[in-house]
Parts: structure tokens; C-alpha cells; sequence
């Protein structure tokens, strides 16, 4: 295949995603209508079962999650990776796994672009950078007048307001904002607890103002049934209180482990729960991470450039507020 350089440039990003995933939580549905329900059932991980598979409820088809996840994931459980639980390569291969295959089978797609070509005897060159385009689209003197009209559409626009490139570009922003930041610390606190848990029994991990956080990533198996997950999504500060008091009144955890945004964390800490029946042990940021349920307060952003403390001060406060923290508490018994 004679292909320019750009494709080729294109595949070594699409590789690149794939193997150093990004961070921010895209979509729920990644996660809890694929892995989340195929890795319960072959490596008997405890998940939250999504109500689309239960059996109470069943509207969704089995066979292409286990297409997707669940025969690599035999093999996979075939050749041991199981060995790698308790390391912080677990949780990789699990995010990753999917999305090898799903890469496998884009350049799988761009090869039968490439033989269909060839087959009607038609320019493959467009079609494998422009898979969207329609058939009579596909040669160059189409793509140079789409190009100039593009250019065309970007110097009116900009002549008749200086602005339009910033509304022009606002969804390529949206894009980097969920790939990088949005919700971004979730899936690192869950790789991060995955090893810390494995030393300890007897634990409650809450997570609050929060995407919803995929079990899969912790790997909890049957024989880890005192170790809880909770979430408790976006309720009021009075309701996320009850709910934390009925937990550990009756749970009695010797480890709780609150994932939260930076905004909440002295609320957290303050807790008569924890005031009285915990002392606090560790803290543990991790960059980036920006939730809509609980933003940093601009004015607290605005103290921080303003103040007299350094440059790279300044950045280290910016980076707490754009963080998931994880505050681990022990019982005082």
C-alpha cells in the first residue's frame, strides 16, 4: 500500500490513544455496557451489573460485548493475567484490552477500504482519510475545492468577526476538555486503590460528586466480600451525610477511602463521623481531574493568581483544584 505520509501519521495517533489511554471519562457506557458486564462473569469480579442485562430486565444483546471484551478475555485469563493483580499493570490491561481489539478492527476496516478500491478500480488514497465522504467524493479535484471552500468559510467568517475561530474551534476544545480533564481522576483513583486494597480487608471506598466509577478497574473478587464500593453521584451535603453515618454505623470498616473533587475535601475531612470514630492517615491527589458536580470557586482561582507566591507555587495550588483527591481514614479501635 502506497499510501502518504498522513495516514500513516493517523494510525501512529490512533495506536497512541489506544495504548496510553486518555484519562477522561468519555461516556459511562464504555465502561458499564461492555467490560463492566463481560469481566463479572469470566473473571468473577464483583461489578455493578448494569439494569439492561439483568435478568429482571434484559434489553441488550450479549454477543457484541463479548465479542468485543469477552473473547480476548478469555485468552487473556488463559494465559494468566490474573498473575498481575495487585499492580498497577492490572488495571491498564483492563481499560486497554477493548480498545486493542476495536483498533484491530479499524485497520481490519481500512483494509477492505483498500481491496474494495482496488476491486472497482477506484483511488483508495481519499477514502481511508475521508472514510465519511460518499463515493463521487472521492478523488483529489474534491477534496482541493472542499479545501477551498473550508478556507474560504474560515477568512469570511473571521472577517466579518474576529471571534468566529474561537466558535470554530470550540468543538475540537470539547473534545481535548472530556479526553484529558473531564472526570479525569476517576479511573486513577481506581488504579490506585486497586493496590493499596490489597493489602488491607475490612474497607469501605466512597465515591462522591463523581462519575460513576467502574468496579471492573478494582478487580474484587468473591473472597474480598469486605471490601464495599459506594456511590453516591451528586446528592445534597445533608443526604451524603446520612448515607455515610448508616454506612459505617453498620459496616463498621476499619479503612474508608472518600474519592472526591478538591472543592468538598476540607468538608470531608471535618465530618463529626470521622472526627470522632477516625483519624485521618493519608491523602493522595491525582492530576487532572474536573468534575461539573463540584468546580473549583473562581474567586479561590483568582486569589491564587493574584497572590505574591511564585510561579510555580501559583501552579502547584491550580493543579490541587484541578485534582481527585483520596482521603483514607482508619478506625481509632
Amino acid at each position: 500500500m502506497k499510501l502518504s505520509y498522513y495516514y500513516y501519521i493517523l494510525c501512529t495517533v490512533r495506536i497512541i490513544f489506544t495504548l496510553f489511554p486518555q484519562t477522561g471519562y468519555i461516556h459511562p457506557d464504555e465502561h458499564f455496557q461492555g467490560p463492566e458486564i463481560v469481566y463479572g462473569d469470566i473473571f468473577n469480579f464483583r461489578v455493578h451489573q448494569a439494569w439492561e442485562f439483568t435478568d429482571e430486565k434484559p434489553i441488550r444483546n450479549i454477543v457484541f460485548p463479548y465479542f468485543i471484551t469477552g473473547f480476548p478475555s478469555l485468552l487473556t485469563d488463559f494465559l494468566g493475567i490474573k498473575n498481575l493483580h495487585g499492580t498497577f499493570l492490572f488495571p491498564y490491561f483492563m481499560l486497554v484490552l477493548p480498545r486493542i481489539i476495536m483498533c484491530s478492527l479499524s485497520f481490519l476496516n481500512d483494509l477492505l477500504i483498500y481491496r474494495t478500491c482496488i476491486f472497482v478500480k477506484k483511488d483508495y488514497k481519499i477514502p481511508l482519510l475521508c472514510k465519511f465522504k460518499n463515493p463521487n467524493e472521492n478523488d483529489y479535484a474534491t477534496a482541493i475545492k472542499l479545501s477551498f471552500i473550508l478556507g474560504l468559510t474560515f477568512a469570511l467568517g473571521i472577517f466579518n468577526r474576529p471571534t468566529f475561530v474561537c466558535f470554530a474551534a470550540f468543538p475540537i476544545l470539547v473534545f481535548l476538555f472530556f479526553l484529558l480533564r473531564m472526570q479525569g481522576g476517576v479511573y486513577s483513583s481506581l488504579s490506585y486503590i486497586h493496590s493499596s486494597l490489597q493489602s488491607r480487608t475490612n474497607s469501605a471506598v466512597v465515591f462522591y460528586k463523581t462519575y460513576m466509577p467502574p468496579r471492573y478497574v478494582l478487580g474484587l473478587t468473591e473472597s474480598q466480600k469486605d471490601i464495599s464500593v459506594y456511590d453516591f453521584a451528586g446528592i445534597d451535603e445533608n443526604g451524603f451525610e446520612d448515607l455515610l453515618n448508616n454506612l459505617i454505623l453498620q459496616s463498621e470498616p476499619q479503612y474508608v477511602y472518600v474519592i472526591i473533587p478538591h472543592e468538598i475535601s476540607i468538608y470531608i475531612r471535618n465530618l463529626s463521623i470521622f472526627q470522632s470514630n477516625y483519624k485521618f492517615v493519608a491523602r493522595k491527589s491525582l492530576f487532572p481531574h474536573l468534575s461539573t458536580e463540584s468546580l473549583p470557586k473562581l474567586s479561590d482561582l483568582i486569589n491564587v493568581i493574584l497572590s505574591k507566591s511564585s510561579f510555580w507555587q501559583k501552579m502547584s495550588q491550580i493543579k490541587k483544584f484541578l485534582s481527585i483527591h483520596i482521603l483514607i481514614f482508619k478506625t481509632n479501635i
